[in-house]
C-alpha cells in the first residue's frame, strides 16, 4: 500500500487539556488519596475530575492501556493510539477466543490494551516514528486462551497497512496529520481494592501488576500535557501547558 494518507485528528481544536486530567503535583496526590480511602468511586471527584475516565464515557474500554511518545527525555502517555486509524491491525492482532470462568469476579476497567498490542514511538529532526509494537492480550486478568502474534509479525502487519519499512528499528510515521496529545510525569488513578479482590490478593497472591488490573480506575492523571501538531509525519507546532 503507497502513498497511504489518513488524516489523524486526535484531539477537537482548542480542547485543550484533552481529558481534562491535567493538575498540580499536590492535586494530584489529594486525589489518590480520596480514591484510596473511599469505598466506592466518589460521586463527585476532587477538582473536577470527570467520575468516569473519558475513554469509558466514549464506550472506548480499548484504550485503558496508553501508548508512549519518547520527547526530549519525557516519557509522555498518548491519549489514542495513531495506529488505531489502521483498524485491519487490530482485527488481525486480537484473534483470540475467551473463555471465561463461570461467577469469576473482573474489574470494570482492566489494565491492559484490549485493542490488541502497545506502541513506543518517537519524535526525531521534527519527524515521527514508529518504535516499537508490542502485543497485549488480556489473557491473564480474564483467563482467556489467546492466541500472541509475534512482534516480527506485528511489524510486517503495520509496514503492509502503512506503505512504510522499519529502518534501522524505526518506522516513518508518514500518515499522521492532525493533533496528538498527551500527559507527562502523571500516574494511573487507583482505587481503593474491594474485600474480594483483597480476599483474592492473599489466595493467589497476586503480584503487584496484577493487583494494579484490579484498582485502576481508568483515569491518567498528569501535571504537564504536551499537543503535537502533525502533518504528514512532520511535527509542525508542539504547545505544553502545565500546573
Amino acid at each position: 500500500m503507497k502513498n497511504v494518507c489518513i488524516v489523524l485528528l486526535l484531539v477537537v481544536a482548542n480542547a485543550i487539556p484533552a481529558w481534562g486530567q491535567l493538575f498540580t503535583s499536590q492535586q494530584i496526590d489529594e486525589i489518590q488519596e480520596v480514591y484510596l480511602s473511599s469505598s466506592s468511586t466518589p460521586e463527585t471527584p476532587p477538582y473536577g475530575l470527570p467520575q468516569q475516565a473519558q475513554d469509558v464515557q466514549q464506550g472506548d474500554p480499548n484504550n485503558t492501556l496508553r501508548d508512549t511518545l519518547l520527547y526530549k527525555g519525557e516519557t509522555i502517555l498518548i491519549a489514542d493510539s495513531p495506529l488505531r486509524f489502521f483498524p485491519q491491525l487490530e482485527e488481525k492482532v486480537f484473534v483470540h477466543k475467551v473463555e471465561l470462568v463461570p461467577f469469576r469476579v473482573l474489574p470494570a476497567i482492566q489494565l491492559d490494551a484490549q485493542r490488541g498490542y502497545t506502541a513506543v514511538w518517537g519524535i526525531e529532526n521534527d519527524s515521527l516514528f514508529l518504535y516499537h509494537l508490542f502485543p497485549h492480550i488480556p489473557g491473564n486478568v480474564m483467563e482467556e486462551k489467546s492466541v500472541i502474534l509475534p512482534q516480527r509479525e506485528l511489524n510486517r502487519l503495520v509496514e503492509e497497512l502503512s506503505g512504510q519499512k522499519f529502518i534501522d528499528g524505526k518506522l516513518f510515521a508518514g500518515w499522521v496529520s492532525g493533533k496528538i496529545v498527551g500527559g507527562a510525569n502523571g500516574i494511573y488513578l487507583r482505587g481503593k481494592l474491594s474485600d474480594r479482590a483483597l480476599s483474592l490478593m492473599k489466595e493467589k497472591k497476586w503480584s503487584p501488576e496484577k493487583i494494579l488490573e484490579y484498582e485502576y480506575t481508568g483515569h491518567y492523571i498528569y501535571p504537564e500535557e504536551y499537543l503535537f501538531t502533525v502533518e504528514n509525519g512532520m511535527v509542525r507546532k508542539v504547545d505544553r501547558q502545565s500546573k
